[in-house]
C-alpha cells in the first residue's frame, strides 16, 4: 500500500520531469498559446494527436493540427479562463 508521502513524492517527481522534458519547447505560435499537452516537436506534445504545426506561410504564423487543415486561434485547457 502507498504512504501518502509516498504518493505525493511519485507526483512531484513526475511533475519535475514534465518541466524538465518541457523546457526548450516553442509555446506559442503566432499569436497562440500552445501550452502541454499540445506542442510543435515530439518531446513536447503528450502524443500525435496533441502534435501542432506552426504554419509559416500566414503572418501571423497559424497553428494546425498536423497533417489536417485545421487552424487554431486558441487553446483553453479546462480549468482555465
Amino acid at each position: 500500500m502507498a504512504t501518502e508521502g509516498g504518493i505525493v513524492g511519485s507526483i512531484m517527481v513526475s511533475w519535475a520531469l514534465f518541466l524538465a522534458s518541457s523546457v526548450g519547447c516553442q509555446d506559442k505560435c503566432g499569436d497562440v498559446s500552445i501550452p502541454y499537452p499540445f506542442g510543435t516537436t515530439p518531446s513536447c506534445y503528450l502524443n500525435d494527436n496533441f502534435s501542432i504545426t506552426c504554419n509559416q506561410a500566414f503572418s501571423p504564423p497559424l497553428p494546425q493540427f498536423q497533417d489536417t487543415n485545421l487552424f487554431l486561434t486558441n487553446i483553453t485547457l479546462e480549468g482555465e479562463l
